[in-house]
């Protein structure tokens, strides 16, 4: 049997039961497939019609543009195949809403939830990498965060001066705060960069006059 140009094989048996089986639910995944792309938008998956629902029209879209690179329904980049075909079947059903960051994790590290707990900084970085919200914040998306956001960190310009009670947990030197934190006093990065923070750099850190 032909199927659009192409011999039945795994696309046609799965056209033919997704066709046959009618409204068919399909669940996202916890985690995104083998080889899943990281792509900008909201909604990739809703190639044919963008109506904002992965569907049937989608699938048709997909499996008439086969083999074609760079078509709407080429998610992977790669050309039309088997592994946008698998991406979009797990993706069945309505797109996710824009704006949707409903994490509870730090939105500077990675952690296991879609999305993180500053809605801000979480809308910036999905709008550049979807994938952030839709499937999980991994540690891609903790760099796009420190990149966009207000994060704090060992070594983040924000974090202030090590040599001084700056105010806020990390200071600006990264081998400087690392040390501090992780040898001889976590509390300067759990909780504050206090005096006693200060001091411990003065002793240890080289650009402390």
């Amino acid at each position: 049997m032909k199927l659009m140009g192409h011999s039945s094989g795994v696309v046609g048996v799965a056209c033919a039961v997704v066709v046959g089986m009618g409204a068919i639910e399909f669940g996202r995944p916890a985690v995104g497939l083998p080889g899943s792309p990281e792509l900008p938008g909201q909604c990739p998956w809703d190639c044919g019609n963008n109506d904002g629902n992965v569907g049937i029209e989608d699938f048709l879209a997909l499996l008439a543009q086969w083999g074609q690179v760079g078509s709407s329904c080429d998610i992977d980049g790669a050309g039309v195949g088997i592994t946008d075909f698998l991406e979009l079947l797990a993706n069945w059903g309505d797109c996710p809403p824009v704006g949707d960051c409903a994490g509870t994790g730090d939105c500077c590290v990675a952690n296991p939830t879609p999305g993180c707990d500053d809605p801000t900084c979480c809308d910036t970085v999905c709008s550049v990498d979807a994938f952030c919200c839709e499937i999980v914040w991994d540690q891609v998306c903790a760099n796009l965060a420190h990149d966009f956001c207000d994060c704090l960190a060992c070594g983040s310009p924000a974090a202030g001066d090590c040599c001084i009670a700056n105010g806020t947990p990390f200071c600006d030197d990264f081998d400087c705060c690392d040390f501090v934190c992780s040898v001889l006093d976590p509390f300067c990065c759990d909780v504050e960069w206090d005096a006693q923070c200060a001091s411990l750099a003065a002793n240890v850190c080289v650009n402390c006059p």
